[in-house]
């Protein structure tokens, strides 16, 4: 069977296996875990009642990336024990978390990193290419 989507929510509910081309040629292909294993941490977007103190606050947390969002707030990028440690962190500190949202999830992320970016160019997942695979992904 094979479905074709960019939705990477969908993808990981129904398939065990994926292929991802960039122009033409296999970017990726194998399992999901091994997928998932390779994504980047997820992104939010947090607001606080203090971002400037937030963002101090992160020198204290190795495992969170945290930085200016464009549109306000604060870009916190971090696997979900590190930045629950942060949150918690946070309030201890009396910062209120006024919104905290997921922004892009990791396998998306992954997604565009591989489609939108030079394959070549630094990503350590090595493609698996079959000769008749089509776009898309298998089940």
């Amino acid at each position: 069977m094979l479905l074709s989507s960019h939705n990477m929510d969908e993808v990981e509910e129904i398939c065990d296996n994926v292929t991802i081309m960039r122009t033409g040629r296999v970017v990726y292909h194998g399992s999901i875990d091994r997928l998932r294993a390779q994504a980047p941490d997820p992104s939010h977007r947090l607001m606080t009642s203090d971002d400037a103190q937030a963002l101090a606050l992160a020198a204290d947390h190795p495992g969170v990336a945290v930085s200016a969002h464009p549109d306000g707030g604060l870009a916190l990028r971090a696997q979900a024990a590190d930045a629950d440690a942060y949150i918690i962190a946070l309030g201890r500190a009396n910062l209120a978390v006024r919104a905290l949202h997921l922004e892009i999830a990791p396998l998306e992320s992954l997604f565009f990193m591989l489609t939108e970016t030079d394959p070549e160019a630094g990503f350590d997942v090595p493609a698996q290419t079959q000769p008749d695979t089509l776009a898309g992904v298998t089940s």
